[in-house]
């Protein structure tokens, strides 16, 4: 083992500025020690935290004021880009809602629901239902029904209860 150096005490003499021998003789000379000066920042330095402060402004008044448009973009680009099926089904609930390309939004519908989203095949099997213009087959909307109502959708088991088993005509097309 080592040998520790002892710390020193916060009283002792060596801790002043100056430092006295046995005779009371100054042994050292008094010792100054002075603040280094801080840099200035540079200009790009500088430019780049004013950026992206006015960025951060604009960003939360964007999101804040048009939240809307925001959150349509961003599912936009989970569904597109990440493929995700969660953005896909509420892509096209977003498209439904806004009435101008029912098309577009069944085709949502319809990865979504390919991809195992329940909530999207009852969806696409209401919407085929209803009248919209969809690409099932005959007897498609039926087989995605009973995949919604097995993954405990309730409007799944309440619609294949009233239109599938009381008026199988309707589910056949």
């Amino acid at each position: 083992m080592g040998l520790r150096r002892r710390r020193r005490s916060s009283a002792s003499s060596s801790d002043g500025l100056i430092d006295f021998d046995k005779n009371g003789l100054n042994q050292r000379p008094f010792k100054v020690v002075y603040a280094r000066k801080k840099k200035p920042e540079s200009r790009l330095s500088i430019t780049i935290q004013v950026l992206a402060v006015i960025f951060s402004a604009v960003l939360t008044y964007y999101v804040y004021y048009h939240f809307d448009h925001f959150h349509f973009n961003l599912v936009h680009f989970y569904a597109t880009k990440l493929d995700d099926p969660n953005a896909q089904h509420a892509l096209g609930h977003k498209l439904l809602k806004k009435g101008e390309n029912q098309l577009a939004a069944f085709h949502w519908f319809r990865k979504s629901a390919s991809k195992g989203n329940p909530h999207s095949a009852y969806n696409l099997a209401a919407g085929h239902l209803s009248g919209y213009q969809t690409d099932l087959s005959k007897g498609e909307a039926k087989k995605l029904l009973e995949f919604a109502a097995k993954h405990n959708v309730a409007e799944a088991h309440q619609l294949l209860h009233d239109l599938c088993y009381d008026k199988p005509e309707f589910c056949e097309h």
